[in-house]
């Protein structure tokens, strides 16, 4: 999923676990773990996620002009 959006592995893990305002990645929406498992690997909906990151990317950013 990171590849396809063209960021890092870190930025998406970073972005999945944005809990503040500029929450964009909304577990069960964009993203759900394969099994109840604590160690199991996260399945992506990438069209939402895509169209998500699209709209988060143009969003201007707090102290940024």
């Amino acid at each position: 999923m990171a590849a396809s959006l063209g960021v890092s592995v870190v930025t998406l893990l970073r972005y999945r676990k944005m809990t503040d305002e500029r929450q964009f990645l909304i577990e069960g929406t964009h993203f759900r773990r394969m099994s109840p498992a604590p160690r199991a690997p996260w399945v992506w909906d990438a069209e939402k996620t895509q169209k998500a990151f699209a709209v988060a990317s143009r969003a201007p950013r707090a102290g940024r002009a």
